[in-house]
């Protein structure tokens, strides 16, 4: 995983918890999110990778780390049907596209509640 962890022990770790219905994940470059984030502070530590990329600079870190961090969701939404939330696109149409989302979730039947976690558990 992006900070070396073993994916099978953190799968392992969360094996207990409730599994959500339903899980948006933003995605939008990592030039554009640095953008976004510098403009109104700086980049943290552990937000950028710096233990991980041991590099000084807060941003070019976070250009470094992010990708993996964005591969680690990529399978996530691969594996776990995590939706894709365009973070480009205005608050306006994300939140329609996300509320739009949701109400066809309500009409659809009712999956197992562990269907996702056994899927991981093997990979």
């Amino acid at each position: 995983m992006a900070r070396g962890i073993d994916r099978n022990w953190t799968i392992n770790l969360y094996s207990s918890a409730r599994l959500p219905d339903l899980v948006f994940y933003f995605c939008a470059p990592p030039d554009l999110l640095t953008k976004r984030i510098t403009a109104c502070r700086e980049i943290k530590f552990y937000e950028a990778g710096q233990d991980v990329t041991g590099l000084r600079d807060s941003r070019e870190s976070y250009l470094q780390f992010a990708p993996k961090v964005m591969e680690e969701y990529a399978k996530l939404h691969r594996e776990c049907g995590f939706i894709m939330v365009d973070a480009r696109r205005s608050i306006c149409d994300q939140h329609q596209f996300i509320r739009q989302t949701y109400e066809e979730y309500l009409t659809k039947p009712e999956i197992p509640a562990n269907a996702f976690l056994s899927q991981l558990m093997y990979k």
